[in-house]
């Protein structure tokens, strides 16, 4: 059986070629695993390998559409990006080419599987001849301006609103009392049915971190990214607004005039449901998982002893 652990230690960027490392040297030696997976840019693990001479490989899967510097690094055997343009970009840095994939970003596979909208519209007591807005409000309900702009939505009476909360239980009991009596409002907490929402929703208003968004493209939801802030959610948006596939949107009102000038146009909807076909990588996990495997079968090709 294949052996790993997956480093996703979070760090003070000013240490993170040491940070660790005693503890994380531990951890190899009690697990001994056969790879090590990182899926945030712990430069400990690769300075890991340089420093002790571990022979074992080291894998990068990139979460995010764009990849800062922490990510690369000479001891790392492979890359795993989700695009084209970030593999190019990789190489443009100085990463050979042979170590990067592009597969994607790694999601459930329920947010693949094909289902009968109607039916599941039916099944959560909503209109399929009404449009269907998606308010994802992040794992912590930190969007701002909620319900300003659901009012305003609502002044439309064809518009129907799901709102996923997260674990902000305070956002989630003032919306329930609030909408209670509203046929047209669904108000949600944490849910493992994000796949179900996304698959019923007209348009979609998120944050655009890395694996929303691949969530996003797995089903083909029109995106309006709100309030991107600096950093990684910044670099994601403006990699999707540049290929056209998402709107971004930083004022209540403009989200809400650009919410129903794309829910009245159809054309502008398949432009970025097209242009999100085009990003898309099917299988993601599945084939990450196949050449970790693999990785795994030939790691002495990949080993690298200092001495």
């Amino acid at each position: 059986m294949l052996n790993y652990f997956n480093a996703t230690l979070v760090f003070d960027i000013e240490f993170m070629n040491t940070y660790g490392m005693k503890k994380l040297m531990r951890m190899v030696e009690t697990v001994k695993p056969d790879i090590i997976v990182n899926t945030f840019p712990m430069r400990v693990v690769p300075e890991l390998k340089r420093k002790t001479g571990i022979q074992l490989p080291i894998v990068n899967v990139i979460t995010d559409f764009q990849a800062h510097k922490n990510w690369i690094h000479d001891y790392i055997d492979r890359y795993y990006v989700a695009t084209e343009d970030l593999k190019q970009n990789l190489i443009n840095a100085g990463t050979p080419d042979y170590k990067i994939k592009v597969t994607g970003i790694p999601i459930e596979e329920q947010f693949e599987r094909s289902v009968d909208r109607n039916a599941l519209l039916e099944s959560y007591g909503l209109d399929s001849k009404k449009p269907v807005i998606l308010i994802a409000t992040g794992a912590y309900g930190v969007i701002k301006d909620i319900e300003g702009v659901m009012e305003k939505l609502l002044q439309h009476d064809n518009n129907q609103i799901l709102v996923i909360c997260g674990k902000n239980e305070e956002l989630k009991n003032n919306l329930l009392e609030k909408y209670s009596n509203n046929q047209n409002v669904r108000i949600f907490g944490y849910t493992n049915k994000m796949d179900e929402m996304m698959k019923m929703a007209t348009v979609m208003i998120t944050k655009p971190g890395g694996i929303t968004l691949s969530e996003a493209l797995a089903v083909q939801v029109p995106l309006l990214l709100y309030q991107v802030v600096p950093g990684q959610e910044l670099e994601n948006a403006n990699y999707f607004q540049s290929k056209d596939a998402a709107i971004i949107v930083n004022h209540p009102d403009d989200l809400v005039m650009s919410v129903l000038q794309l829910i009245c146009n159809e054309n502008q909807r398949n432009r970025l449901i097209n242009n999100m076909k085009e990003i898309y990588c099917p299988r993601s996990a599945e084939v990450i998982c196949e050449d970790v495997i693999s990785l795994v079968e030939q790691k002495h090709q990949f080993n690298r002893f200092i001495g």
